[in-house]
């Protein structure tokens, strides 16, 4: 935090006209004291799919599956786990990759981790915070951004980008105070402690200020680091825009639709699994089951006034996507309301795969 503090003295310092430091509550995770989590140790590499593919004859139920850091995040690393059946994943810092020379020259002497350094992450595999699962992360704001843990004296993520963000930041003043430049749009700059999915902090943040960015945010920029002597562009590379909550990906609807049965699928395998005189299982099934068809219903299953979603899937009839249909018949078709519809179809099934990710192993 004093390294926020101080950013925020210098921005005010250089004539920020609005510098805020907002605050918000971490929960942490509590251990359940009744469950008895131990197993045979199994290391798996980084935890990868490749890894786990070495264990194809190998039965992983009820082991405790290790798993060093690097590669893919760690939500990754324990959904690959949870698939296989673990009891428990353990993640650690391989002193071979952050640490070569041991306690000899640590960070800042060198680029490498000292003994006292930390790992910070998060172990959720879903989209923006795992409190409000499914609601819209939105970035769309005119940003110039960057991210730093100050807590691992820079050697999760060096202070290089944070230094770059300041100087950004003092020469737009200077230009707007000493040569009365003004940019066409504002801007906003912002440094986060949280750059991973699912980590607190920058998802708070926009959730928070989200009126602010849907009506005015069109662009974010990340104060992210490249390393190496030169930068190499391939032949291939284009600039791409993208909607904020909707991404453009090759057939969004029947990718969501895949990984909706593939979650159902795994839902109903840990259904057959859990105990039926447990009420605590009793009950995280019956929420789930009440909750999911609310989501085609009404928008992320949240009771409103605002009917978007009537005959989203069925009509009464039990015709198919009866909105889309509808949309069809009118000639010329309004392209810009046949997109909505879809992407109402589209964000509705990635909220129910979403509610059904939750499958403890028992």
């Amino acid at each position: 935090m004093d390294l926020i503090r101080s950013v925020a003295k210098y921005w005010k310092d250089i004539g920020m006209d609005v510098v805020k430091e907002p605050m918000y509550m971490v929960l942490t995770s509590r251990p359940n004291a009744t469950m008895d989590n131990k197993g045979t140790p199994v290391y798996v590499n980084y935890g990868r799919h490749q890894d786990f593919g070495y264990f194809r004859n190998v039965d992983l139920h009820r082991t405790v599956v290790i798993v060093r850091t690097g590669k893919i995040t760690i939500g990754e690393k324990v959904r690959n786990a949870e698939r296989m059946g673990a009891a428990a994943v353990v993640v650690f810092i391989d002193a071979s990759d952050v640490a070569p020379r041991g306690e000899e020259q640590p960070f800042p002497e060198s680029i490498w981790v000292g003994g006292s350094a930390i790992q910070r992450g998060s172990a959720a595999y879903i989209r923006g915070d795992p409190l409000t699962p499914g609601y819209p992360a939105v970035d769309r704001f005119v940003m110039i951004g960057s991210q730093t843990h100050d807590d691992t004296r820079g050697s999760a993520h060096p202070l290089l980008s944070v230094t770059k963000l300041l100087i950004q930041s003092k020469v737009f003043c200077h230009l707007h105070k000493h040569h009365r430049w003004t940019p066409r749009r504002s801007l906003m700059f912002a440094l986060f402690y949280a750059e991973e999915n699912s980590l607190m902090g920058s998802t708070e943040w926009v959730e928070e200020y989200m009126g602010v960015l849907q009506n005015s945010g069109v662009l974010y920029l990340t104060g992210g680091m490249l390393s190496g002597t030169a930068l190499i562009i391939g032949r291939h590379f284009s600039t791409r825009t993208t909607r904020v909550g909707w991404t453009f990906l090759s057939g969004p609807l029947q990718q969501s639709a895949e990984h909706f049965v593939e979650s159902a699928r795994e839902f109903m395998n840990w259904t057959q699994k859990i105990k039926q005189g447990n009420p605590m299982y009793a009950r995280i099934y019956n929420d789930i089951v009440v909750r999911l068809p609310k989501v085609f219903l009404t928008p992320s299953g949240v009771p409103t006034r605002h009917i978007t979603h009537k005959h989203l899937l069925f009509s009464p009839e039990g015709l198919p996507f009866p909105g889309l249909q509808d949309l069809i018949r009118h000639r010329p078709v309004n392209r810009n309301a046949f997109g909505h519809m879809v992407a109402l179809i589209t964000e509705s099934i990635i909220q129910a795969t979403e509610m059904l990710h939750f499958s403890p192993v028992v």
